[in-house]
């Protein structure tokens, strides 16, 4: 998660009186308290999708925020991905490995929500909806390495695979992937995913 971003500094033109912040959101958990009403403008891209309890991090959002701020978040609710982290871990040949794993799957695919779950969670809150809107994204990568070299960095599991297998496993892993469907007509991978774009502003009271 990211308070100010580049992505932000592109939007809004950089002068004395804006200051970035870019923080993981653990950081931010502990710094609840100096942060509370503080932050004007937040954005978080591909962050949320990573979080077990959505709603608490939303909350969480809602804190720091001054009354009249704004966030944006940008994340993955559902992907080829997904579908083949489960079958693996799944597989006979590497159940035992992968029971206790934490495989970073968020709630939204196992639970099939929509993104008027999420308007509904941040309306709950004490949020206003700006925007929220979800999108079907496919994204054609250059080659299968340049696939492989990107599913490789982003999967939790591949660290808990003895090394003496890990080079099996990913093999295994890329071709499940192409298998669920990740790959154009010509064979090239791609990379599929529902999406949710989010913008949400903190009322302001004092105009209320």
């Amino acid at each position: 998660m990211y308070l100010d971003s580049d992505l932000y500094k592109r939007v809004y033109p950089i002068d004395s009186v804006i200051h970035f912040l870019s923080v993981t959101l653990k950081e931010l958990v502990s710094a609840t308290e100096r942060w509370r009403g503080q932050i004007s403008h937040l954005i978080s891209v591909n962050c949320f999708h990573f979080f077990k309890d959505q709603e608490k991090s939303l909350r969480l959002v809602y804190d720091v925020l001054q009354p009249g701020g704004k966030a944006a978040c940008y994340f993955v609710w559902s992907s080829d991905y997904y579908d083949t982290v489960i079958q693996m871990e799944n597989h006979p040949k590497w159940k035992s490995l992968l029971e206790e794993v934490d495989l970073c799957i968020p709630e939204s695919y196992h639970k099939k929500y929509d993104s008027s779950h999420y308007q509904k969670l941040v309306e709950n809150i004490g949020f206003k909806v700006v925007l929220c809107r979800s999108e079907f994204k496919i994204n054609r990568l250059p080659s299968h390495e340049a696939a492989k070299d990107l599913l490789y960095s982003i999967c939790s599991v591949i660290p808990h695979i003895p090394e003496e297998q890990r080079h099996i496993f990913k093999d295994e892993f890329y071709r499940s992937l192409l298998d669920n469907g990740a790959r154009d007509n010509n064979g090239a991978p791609l990379h599929r995913a529902l999406t949710l774009e989010i913008v949400i502003q903190k009322p302001d009271f004092a105009s209320d």
